[in-house]
């Protein structure tokens, strides 16, 4: 009896991941559907502002906004 080919995590479903930010600070998430849906899901949310629908993007967009309020460079950036 051979087990199943483990799947790439990427393409695994009902998984908890991590996406780290430039500022230091984590967001852990949780999704049942493939892991590699949800992360393009959170690069399309920040790219279109979507903050109602991505914790990743409410923060990017706020923390750039304050960065650009006070003029300095961002330093918010998710690394998916």
């Amino acid at each position: 009896m051979r087990p199943k080919d483990a799947l790439e995590p990427t393409k695994q479903d009902g998984v908890v991941y991590k996406i780290p930010c430039e500022c230091g600070k984590v967001y852990i998430g949780e999704t049942g559907r493939a892991m590699q849906d949800r992360i393009k899901e959170h690069d399309r949310d920040i790219r279109l502002a979507r903050t109602q629908t991505s914790a990743v993007s409410e923060h990017t967009n706020e923390t750039d906004t304050n960065d650009q309020k006070a003029q300095q460079p961002t330093n918010h950036k998710a690394d998916l």
